[in-house]
């Protein structure tokens, strides 16, 4: 047998390896065709993890409600003068309107009513429970303001806010109102007529009417006012408005 030489024997080693290298490849290579579906693959440490191709819906966050009083709409009404005042010895309101333009309900609104100016005089409720408020919707408040009798001439600055059960309340408002003190009424017969069928003479046993002229000669208002009428020995009253 022939003995090869060290560099035939290398030579040898060459082309075997090179062969061996050409087999290997062609086995690890495979043609595929079409088209692949697309997939998210999630990439950690440990290699490559194939994740569902519908993504996880997105959570939706808390529903919430957002208050605010309505711009304009706070409005200052007196009940008796309409002189845009509060006086002494009248009621009044103001009112308006406050509404949720968030997602969720408004639960548990109270209206706080405070007077930075402390007058004296005044008469009005700190808190009023209202109910709940659904998304969209609006609510009418009334807040009733009574004057006393011990009202000076100043001026009453209301400051008004709604408050929230989780804190999602308005931003507070401020309305300023101008306070008058009782002016006092002074009322007095001015003038009188006495007519009757004869033009003025008195007839026995004949009717006759008695006009009377009240005039209010004072600063203030009269009212709910009444007449007491004195009827003299042997005369009656037909009308029946004695009193």
């Amino acid at each position: 047998m022939k003995t090869l030489l060290p560099h035939e024997v290398k030579r040898i080693l060459l082309f075997m390896s090179f062969f061996i290298f050409i087999l290997v490849s062609a086995y690890g290579q495979k043609v595929v065709s079409g088209i692949s579906a697309t997939k998210y693959v999630s990439i950690t440490k440990s290699g490559v993890i194939p994740v569902s191709s519908n993504p996880a819906p997105v959570k939706e966050g808390p529903k919430l409600p957002f208050l605010e009083i309505v711009a304009n709409s706070m409005v200052f009404k007196d009940e008796n003068n309409n002189n845009n005042k509060i006086d002494a010895n009248e009621s009044a309101t103001i009112h308006f309107e406050v509404k949720n333009t968030g997602t969720g309900i408004g639960n548990k609104l109270v209206v706080y009513v405070s007077e930075a100016n402390i007058v004296s005089g005044l008469a009005f409720p700190k808190e009023i429970p209202l109910s709940n408020l659904d998304p969209g919707k609006t609510l009418f408040v009334e807040v009733p303001i009574a004057g006393l009798m011990n009202l000076p001439t100043f001026k009453a600055n209301f400051s008004i806010r709604v408050s929230e059960a989780r804190g999602f309340g308005t931003d507070p408002l401020e309305i300023e109102i101008p306070t008058q003190e009782f002016q006092e009424p002074f009322l007095k017969i001015v003038d009188y007529k006495v007519s009757s069928q004869l033009a003025g003479t008195l007839v026995k046993k004949k009717p006759f009417d008695l006009d009377v002229l009240v005039q209010n000669t004072g600063r203030g208002v009269a009212k709910d006012i009444s007449a007491n009428l004195v009827v003299p020995q042997n005369v009656f009253c037909l009308s029946g408005n004695e009193n």
